[in-house]
């Protein structure tokens, strides 16, 4: 785990973790607004440990006021949303009892981002025919429900 104040104030920490779900490990970055959370965090979490965490996503957006006038009468006064869009996952809690030491070791996420990367040159180059097999197989889900994990 990678845990960094965000500015000389020590208000907000940017925690830097992996989200592991089914078919990929995604770089992900989290903010911790509580100094208490932080050492929290600080004190018991090492690389490679997983947590379940819970908290809000805050959108800042940079907007203006403009008016648009097209000769068809009065003005009309809209909002522009300017890019970029920025978005904060800010973690609130934790669940200390579904702290995991063993199962993302550091070897366990190597051998899984090569997997993950050697599956994806093979798409690359052969293309994905997977949607031809298991046609009319009872057994198949079409879910797309994902349980996602962080791992630190």
């Amino acid at each position: 785990m990678n845990l960094q104040p965000e500015d000389d104030t020590k208000t907000r920490f940017i925690v830097s973790a992996k989200i592991v779900n089914y078919n990929n490990i995604e770089d992900a970055e989290f903010i911790v607004e509580k100094k208490e959370l932080a050492i929290t965090f600080k004190k018991n979490l090492k690389p490679y440990y997983a947590l379940k965490v819970w908290g809000i996503i805050k959108v800042n957006k940079d907007i203006e006021e403009v008016e648009v006038s097209d000769g068809w009468g009065e003005e009309n006064k809209m909002d522009k949303v300017n890019t970029p869009t920025k978005r904060e996952l800010i973690i609130v809690g934790a669940d200390p009892k579904t702290l995991d030491k063993e199962t993302y070791s550091e070897k366990a996420i190597e051998e899984a981002m090569e997997k993950i990367k050697s599956d994806k040159k093979a798409e690359n180059e052969f293309g994905n025919t997977s949607d031809d097999w298991g046609k009319g197989d009872s057994n198949r889900s079409d879910s797309s429900e994902e349980e996602v994990t962080a791992a630190w």
